[in-house]
């Protein structure tokens, strides 16, 4: 069904967002106990496409979200 669909993509936003908001917080946590942190690299086009799919869950209806992502894009950290 359609609907159950949509609210497995839904749970699945939620579970990423969780995830995020929990990396975000070890990360000051870490700063604010001034530890080091161990580097690690960021998939820039995944960082994009999440970003893009929280924007068309926001603003779908209202704005017109356009993302590209390269293939080719090197590995940051």
């Amino acid at each position: 069904m359609a609907g159950d669909e949509t609210a497995l993509q839904q749970c699945s936003e939620i579970k990423s967002a969780g995830e995020r908001a929990a990396s975000l917080t070890q990360q000051l946590l870490a700063f604010s106990r001034r530890q080091m942190l161990q580097p690690k690299v960021l998939d820039l086009n995944s960082i994009v496409v999440d970003f893009d799919r929280m924007l068309r869950c926001w603003w779908g209806r209202t704005f017109r979200v356009a993302a590209e992502s390269e293939p080719a894009l090197w590995q940051w950290g």
